[in-house]
């Protein structure tokens, strides 16, 4: 139920934190907290508001060039198909994929990078008591040291590649100055956009015997952020049994009475919210993209019986909210290069270690 003393009192808290924001670039952990609470409590309008102002003195960047995208032959008319479906229901799967070659190098890059093992606590103390690892414990999640991933000798429900050695793999550089996603990104959100969050992992059936809320296997939204979208590429097949992403169709929108709560949701509360139609669980072939307006509910689901590896980038319109560690970029990839020049913004996030020469550059271009 709405109260109005609460919501007041969550906006000066919140109001104040964005100050502090504006000034240093770092948001204040009781500010993003009142940020949640906001959304929660005026159901989604408080963001919507928000971004509706922020886009009027933060203008999009300059659209990249669909020619240069990685995704063969895609035109505008994709783009607005996307954007159209992003605005009615809150997601889109595209329907051309990434190319093969593309996608090997990335497998090739999963299993021969070392990875941080993560568990639900409930299942590291459950069934890993004689692994024999040494761990740390993150809220409610367990992380251990790094291993390669060997799908046969999997020791760990998920298995996630350090963000500065995916940030820094040149291929995915490539992916992330691709139009689709750019473009995609700042039509959708009208205002600009930066790269906010960048994952790769494996997920896998080890210790899979009911749905982890820590690992995300139940229902929730996403609000890191003010403003967000999510893109994921399933880089290997997703079948039924190999933990496919599940969204709920318009619930980026508003949310029922019974569900306007922070945090997660059993099956049975979405599946009484929600006709059948809306709830999709995203059964694809490797290559598939995907983009998401993660305040809407989703999850992944439990892998049964398969391992999945999944490619995420989020981007933003700004970095108020959650806190996470600044990752150096070193821009390999001269298609990264060339979109920095054109615009910078969107990689502003990330200390950038080779700035200089890439602005020399780009000057020696533009003379």
């Amino acid at each position: 139920m709405f109260n109005l003393q609460e919501s007041i009192t969550a906006w000066k808290v919140f109001e104040d934190g964005y100050k502090t924001f504006k000034k240093s670039g770092r948001t204040p952990h009781e500010a993003y907290v009142a940020m949640r609470k906001l959304f929660v409590e005026t159901n989604g309008w408080f963001n919507d508001i928000f971004q509706f102002f922020y886009g009027f003195n933060k203008k999009c960047g300059p659209n990249m060039p669909l020619g240069t995208s990685i995704i063969p032959n895609f035109s505008q008319a994709d783009i607005n198909e996307a954007v159209h479906n992003l605005r009615t229901e809150g997601y889109y799967v595209f329907k051309k994929r990434i190319p093969d070659q593309f996608l090997d190098k990335l497998l090739d890059f999963a299993l021969k990078t070392p990875c941080v093992l993560q568990y639900d606590d409930s299942q590291k103390q459950e069934q890993n008591k004689n692994l024999g690892m040494g761990y740390f414990q993150l809220g409610h999640v367990v992380y251990d040291s790094n291993e390669l991933f060997n799908p046969l000798d999997v020791k760990a429900t998920n298995y996630r590649i350090p963000p500065q050695e995916v940030l820094n793999f040149e291929p995915i550089q490539e992916l992330m100055a691709d139009p689709v996603i750019v473009n995609v990104a700042q039509e959708y959100m009208r205002s600009q956009v930066l790269f906010s969050l960048l994952g790769l992992w494996w997920t896998t059936p080890f210790g899979c015997d009911k749905p982890s809320s820590a690992l995300a296997q139940k229902y929730h939204f996403d609000m890191d952020r003010i403003k967000f979208i999510n893109f994921f590429l399933y880089v290997t097949d997703v079948g039924t049994g190999d933990g496919p992403h599940c969204y709920v169709k318009n619930s980026c929108k508003r949310k029922p009475k019974s569900l306007r709560r922070d945090g997660r949701f059993d099956d049975d509360e979405i599946e009484n919210n929600y006709d059948d139609d809306e709830i999709v669980r995203v059964i694809a072939p490797r290559g598939t993209l995907i983009v998401g307006d993660t305040r809407a509910f989703h999850k992944a689901e439990m892998p049964k019986n398969g391992n999945r590896l999944i490619l995420n980038f989020e981007l933003a319109t700004c970095m108020f909210g959650a806190s996470y560690p600044k990752i150096q970029l070193n821009a390999q990839s001269e298609k990264l290069q060339s979109a920095l020049s054109h615009n910078p913004h969107l990689w502003s996030n990330f200390d950038i270690e080779n700035k200089k020469v890439i602005e020399t550059k780009s000057t020696v271009h533009s003379a």
